[in-house]
């Protein structure tokens, strides 16, 4: 009786011990956000179109996927009037960067007002499986 006890105990222990380690020594399996650098800031550009009496407004910019591991990634950026008031936001994004790769975005958007100046307000990746 006295050795079931102390069996299911070092069972318990045991499982214990093991579901730790998966967890801490196997986070790596699990890491998923990228880490990246922003290498060229955002340039902005606006083209205004007569047809729809519209801006096609053009940011460019380089960051790096400075992880480990090919990712997705996605860069959002801030467009502001001449007064500093916020228009619209552009959006970029793309599959596949590898690991210390460079990629050259361009993110894009309609405003009815002419942009003068932007912000790059988010950039994010996530592992690509």
């Amino acid at each position: 009786m006295m050795k079931t006890k102390t069996m299911k105990w070092m069972a318990l222990l045991l499982t214990a011990v093991l579901s730790v380690f998966a967890f801490t020594g196997c986070w790596w399996l699990f890491e998923k956000e990228a880490k990246l650098k922003e290498v060229q800031a955002p340039k902005l550009s606006a083209v205004y179109d007569e047809e729809y009496k519209t801006y096609d407004v053009y940011v460019e910019g380089v960051i790096e996927n400075t992880s480990d591991f090919t990712i997705y990634a996605n860069v959002t950026v801030v467009l502001y009037d001449g007064e500093g008031n916020v228009l619209e936001t552009a959006y970029a994004y793309l599959s596949d960067i590898g690991a210390g790769e460079k990629w050259h975005y361009c993110a894009t958007a309609t405003s009815v007002i002419e942009p003068v100046s932007c912000r790059l307000s988010e950039m994010y990746g996530y592992k690509s499986y």
